[in-house]
């Protein structure tokens, strides 16, 4: 049968290309400028025509003045408003189109988002989640374009969409199970955290590589016109897809905004241009008019929205979905013009390429939760007593969902090999058998009856490049040098049933004599204390402080508003914390509003402390240094009143010091006490080598870790600082302290919740680092 074609002269070569303007002033109806559209078959120039008739230029009249176009010469595409930063409306006709009920859901919605924020990049920075992205001065772009769309509408998100995902109905137990993680992760656990998406609600699962979205949203949409067309009746439908100016730099977004101009695509492009690529500003990103000018470049309908404005935002995407319908499909481009307020993700620090100073002004002058406030406050249907409500009972249900999110299984070990092909292929069956027999062999080194996911496995100890490997070998030397026979064997007493008892080292004493012979000791070395740590480690004590301050990072706030820092170091002996801690908080960090509080019960020992800090420390961290003389136990004067006030401590540390504590139970349940709800209680312990009982490695370090210790370290405190008995009790105190899951029950049972497995070992458990959070609820 012989087929028949349309002729070329019947086919139409383009379409109009209006342009989407904005002004203040104008009705948004008016902003469109709608060319004739061309249709063109065999292009041909016409006799003595006075413009261009080439496929690649129609209508372009001839000149014979030799003029370049310079982009300076046009003005900037106008920025659409509906109400200013005072949240008055700069059209007095202006008229919402929602009712007050839905005004209010949407501005809940914004502040779901912005506590939810704070909320977790906190819960990052106490290693309760591995990575967050907050979306702080963004709220109003996601949330005012989110609501315009349909149930039906296919959306695709870069990394800063939660105010979409809230929007549209994205539970805050899903939100959670993603960022832990969890069974109810509809990921199953195999994306890194604010990596969402839901089936339920059309929306794609957020995909890491930068700009990927942007041909598939092209894409979607180009399938979804086909649909359109195979099925007239359907309900029309569009694809969204959301990007920083950042991605509008790669290859990928030029593609898409390519394919969807020629191939008439019903896709919304919706450009966030919060001024930063990460730490590259906008002025080093690109010269051209923004984003918006690489629209117009592609024939593309396009509109430039101030982004801190819901209701600009939006009656542009109302707008633009109705254009993206017209004459069976065709994109559109709506860049909305916001500003980052806080740092690009917790693995960022913005405050190391812009200052501080910049965002706390934006912060000030203008920001889309608050200017949506005061236009409801205006308008009579907000007060401060409704903002409040709303806060506590947003927080509440975020800490709630947060607190059962912690404590849910993980994943089925099995979904790691599920949900690429239907049938599992024989591979994945083998993988599975290989996986069990694991599993089997080594039942207590991963908690698999708890579907949870196999821990990386730790540095191993034969490893002849690790540092362990470099500790055994001087342990070995230097051990064969001392005495060999371990002293291990002194008996324990049983309590006194007249008085109340406790361990020094291996002895059993009175309580009340414990806190003397401690103090005795520490007074005997502390003028050595530093210098016998030294030799006692090999330096490792530093390494490992180190680590312990980097981990909890002073001073570093996602929030420039925050408070100024309280940090308690109990035990601040030589101050070897304090002094990180204000280096951390004032030059890394850049936080002059961190103060630290040095405590110890031993007045020598903060005397030494105190010489240091004015000998290391620059005159404006020793002002923000002080030494406190008291018992961790109870941070009380004499007549009662505390000398630490309850909830106004932010972070609590104590390095190499809790083993000594006369009642240690109690100095947990005091550091509950002076900590507020979301304080951080951090330790810093020698403890036990790790795995002993299935490691023959482990178990071997261990025996020569103790026979250097009891052997080696008293005869050098007496070599060295004329006290051997003062360093045999540091040693039996190491001895006697709990195991890692031991000390780590006693400070949740003390009140504090801990993640994970709640500490992280330091050569192979010789040191380990504890923290706990104080309940933000508490």
């Amino acid at each position: 049968m012989k087929r028949s074609f349309p002729s070329l002269a019947s086919r139409p070569l383009g379409r109009p290309f209006p342009i989407l303007r904005a002004s203040s002033v104008l009705p948004p109806c008016s902003r469109f400028v709608s060319v004739p559209r061309r249709y063109g078959g065999s292009l041909s120039q016409k006799p003595d025509s006075n413009f261009v008739s080439f496929p690649g230029a129609v209508k372009s009249v001839f000149t014979n003045t030799l003029k370049f176009e310079m982009p300076s010469e046009y003005p900037a595409m106008p920025t659409y408003r509906v109400i200013d930063q005072h949240g008055v409306a700069i059209d007095p006709t202006f008229e919402p189109d929602l009712s007050d009920d839905e005004v209010i859901k949407l501005y809940r919605d914004m502040l779901t988002v912005s506590i939810m924020d704070i909320i977790m990049f906190d819960a990052q920075r106490q290693g309760r989640i591995s990575f967050y992205m907050v979306s702080s001065g963004e709220e109003a772009a996601c949330v005012g374009s989110a609501s315009a769309l349909t149930p039906g509408d296919v959306v695709f998100c870069q990394y800063r969409e939660q105010g979409v995902f809230q929007q549209r109905g994205f539970s805050m137990k899903e939100f959670m199970g993603q960022l832990f993680a969890n069974k109810n992760d509809a990921g199953m656990g195999r994306n890194m955290p604010v990596h969402y998406g839901s089936t339920r609600l059309n929306i794609h699962s957020i995909s890491s590589p930068l700009g990927t979205q942007l041909p598939h949203a092209a894409g979607a949409a180009y399938a979804l016109k086909i649909q359109r067309m195979q099925n007239p009746t359907a309900d029309p439908r569009i694809a969204v897809v959301y990007f920083g100016e950042g991605a509008a730099s790669e290859g990928d977004f030029h593609a898409a905004l390519n394919i969807a101009a020629t191939r008439s695509c019903p896709v919304v492009f919706v450009c966030r241009n919060n001024g930063y690529s990460i730490s590259t500003p906008a002025l080093e990103q690109y010269r051209g008019d923004g984003i918006a000018s690489r629209g117009l470049g592609y024939g593309i309908d396009t509109v430039r929205v101030d982004g801190n404005d819901l209701w600009a935002v939006r009656g542009a995407m109302t707008k633009a979905r109705e254009m993206a319908l017209q004459d069976g499909g065709k994109p559109v481009l709506l860049e909305c013009l916001s500003y980052r307020v806080g740092h690009h993700s917790t693995s960022d620090d913005s405050f190391a390429y812009r200052a501080k100073v910049e965002v706390e002004d934006w912060k000030r002058r203008d920001n889309p939760i608050s200017r949506l406030r005061k236009w409801m406050e205006a308008k009579g249907t907000w007060d401060d007593g409704k903002e409040k409500e709303a806060r506590d009972s947003i927080r509440r249900q975020i800490l709630k969902a947060f607190n059962e999110a912690e404590r849910e299984k993980k994943p089925p070990i099995r979904a790691l090999f599920e949900d690429v092909y239907e049938e599992l292929t024989p591979d994945l069956h083998a993988q599975m058998k290989q996986l069990k027999s694991h599993l089997d062999k080594y039942p207590d080194e991963y908690d698999h009856t708890a579907h949870s996911p196999p821990p990386v496995s730790e540095t191993t100890i034969m490893d002849p490049n690790g540092e362990i490997f470099i500790i055994l070998v001087v342990i070995c030397i230097v051990a064969g040098l001392v005495r060999t026979k371990l002293q291990l064997e002194n008996a324990q007493e049983r309590d006194s049933a007249e008085q109340k008892t406790t361990h020094f080292g291996f002895e059993t004493v009175a309580e009340s004599e414990k806190a003397d012979r401690v103090a005795g000791v520490f007074t005997s070395v502390a003028d050595s204390y530093d210098r016998m740590n030294d030799l006692m480690s090999f330096g490792y004590h530093r390494i490992w402080k180190d680590q312990f301050v980097s981990s909890l990072n002073p001073g570093f706030t996602a929030d420039p508003n925050t408070p100024p820092q309280r940090i308690l170091d109990v035990a601040g002996g030589t101050g070897d914390i304090a002094f990180r801690m204000l280096k951390q908080a004032h030059i890394v960090n850049r936080n002059p509003n961190t103060h630290v509080i040095m405590s110890d019960i031993n007045p020598a020992m903060l005397g030494v402390g105190r010489q240091r800090a004015e000998a290391l420390l620059p005159a404006s961290q020793q002002a923000a240094l002080s030494f406190l003389v008291a018992d961790a136990t109870s941070f009380s004067k004499p007549d009662g009143s505390p000398t630490v006030e309850s909830s106004s401590i932010d972070l609590y540390t104590v390095a190499f010091g809790i083993r000594n504590f006369t009642d240690i139970p109690a100095a947990l349940r005091e550091a509950y006490r002076v900590l507020r709800p979301g304080g951080v209680f951090a330790c810093l312990e020698f403890s036990k080598v790790a795995s002993t009982d299935t490691n023959p490695a482990a178990a071997l370090f261990d025996a020569i870790y103790k026979r250097w210790s009891f052997s080696a370290i008293p005869m050098i405190g007496q070599v060295v600082a004329g006290d051997r008995d003062s360093y045999q009790y540091l040693v039996e105190s190491i001895e006697r302290f709990p195991s890692q899951e031991e000390f780590r029950d006693m400070i949740v049972d003390a009140g504090f919740v801990v993640g994970g497995r709640g500490y992280e070992n330091l050569t192979g458990g010789i040191a380990a680092i504890h923290k706990g959070m104080k309940p933000l609820d508490a």
